[in-house]
């Protein structure tokens, strides 16, 4: 590897980390809006004592989520402002599909790049710094979520909505469908379905960092 790569290395590692991180992240997304992860979530909590046994069940979220899925314009036994918001969450639920494309077009195009300007062991290490680096990026946050979660739950919220559109009391629909504990929850199991994943693109780095009779290529 010449002087240029070398330089080129770290910057190219830390943008494929980001690359990474938001296109996995955004397309487990998917996951957190289904009703059968909804519903798995609640009877964990309900077992673990986090939420009464007489809490809403999932039938009570499934129009919430018809509504952020199939783009309907009404929403009955919710307010205004919680319909607002929910339409609020559809539109940032859409820009997130969107940039999970476009995170693995840019994906796509940055492994041809590189498989043509690289060797297969140098792609290999690449990726592996990447992985590596998204993986600690994603630690650290959920290590701050666990220390401080309103932090984190409230800064992700002013990040992507307007302010205070977000903000509801604790007798409202939406937090007693949707309460604390199961958001906590959620984005425990969105970050480990994450390190997950990059942890299987880290051991696929191996497998191509050999030649193929079990050697490294020179």
């Amino acid at each position: 590897m010449n002087l240029d790569r070398r330089y080129l290395t770290f910057p190219a590692s830390f943008l494929l980390a980001i690359i990474l991180l938001m296109t996995l992240a955004t397309a487990n997304l998917r996951i957190l809006f289904s009703l059968n992860y909804i519903d798995w979530r609640y009877e964990r909590l309900q077992e673990t004592g986090a939420l009464a046994p007489e809490w809403p069940t999932v039938t009570a979220a499934a129009p919430v989520l018809d509504f952020i899925n199939n783009d309907l314009n009404a929403l009955p036994g919710l307010t205004e402002r919680e319909t607002s918001h929910l339409a609020d969450v559809r539109t940032v639920r859409t820009r997130a599909y969107s940039s999970t494309l476009a995170g693995t077009a840019a994906l796509m195009i940055t492994a041809l790049l590189l498989t043509a300007t690289s060797s297969r062991r140098q792609f290999a290490r690449l990726l592996r710094r990447a992985t590596l680096g998204a993986a600690a990026l994603l630690g650290l946050a959920l290590l701050t979520s666990l220390i401080d979660f309103n932090w984190i739950f409230d800064s992700g919220h002013a990040l992507v909505f307007a302010p205070d559109t977000w903000l509801f009391d604790s007798d409202s629909t939406l937090m007693r469908l949707f309460p604390p504990p199961f958001w906590r929850s959620a984005v425990s199991d969105l970050a480990f379905l994450t390190l997950f994943e990059l942890a299987a693109i880290t051991g696929f780095t191996y497998i191509f960092d050999r030649g193929p009779s079990g050697q490294d290529d020179d």
